[in-house]
């Protein structure tokens, strides 16, 4: 359904599962855009994330994304969100890499749902309670995508 799934998005995920190297998915999104009549579209948010586009690295604005358009296949990426600090209620911005689990559960209760379980949460993996071996959840309101790993010259190897 167009209206559901637009070019730009089914483009987007696209060309990320390209990168990761997944042959299934890149067949199956390449169908999706086929059927549907559509071609990739190679738009600000696309563009970033192909290293050889002369895009590539530009963001708009501060480059901070919506967190509901993150990734959630797993694939890490650098999120941020703001927190209480101080007993005055001064909040400060928080960053790190980190990736949504879809298997990730903690006891508690979901509203949504009403499940008294919550899957599916934002992760970098640190232990949250040594005692329960918990693993940290995140409530990230922004993302953005990581840089590229240094070329071989940058390197010095």
């Amino acid at each position: 359904n167009k209206d559901e799934c637009s070019a730009e998005y089914l483009s987007y995920l696209l060309i990320q599962h390209i990168w990761k190297g997944d042959p299934v998915d890149i067949a199956n999104l390449a169908m999706m855009l086929q059927q549907r009549g559509d071609r990739i579209v190679i738009d600000s948010e696309t563009s970033f994330i192909i290293p050889d586009h002369p895009d590539a690295g530009k963001v708009e604005g501060d480059g901070w994304l919506p967190i509901e358009s993150a990734p959630k296949d797993g694939t890490p990426v650098l999120i941020a969100w703001q927190a209480v600090t101080s007993v005055r209620g001064e909040k400060q911005w928080f960053q790190t890499v980190a990736h949504y689990d879809d298997s990730f559960e903690i006891a508690g209760y979901d509203e949504e749902t009403g499940d008294a379980h919550k899957r599916g949460a934002w992760t970098d993996g640190a232990v949250a309670s040594w005692a329960y071996e918990e693993i940290r959840e995140i409530s990230p309101t922004h993302w953005r995508p990581l840089p590229s790993a240094p070329s071989q010259e940058a390197a010095g190897s």
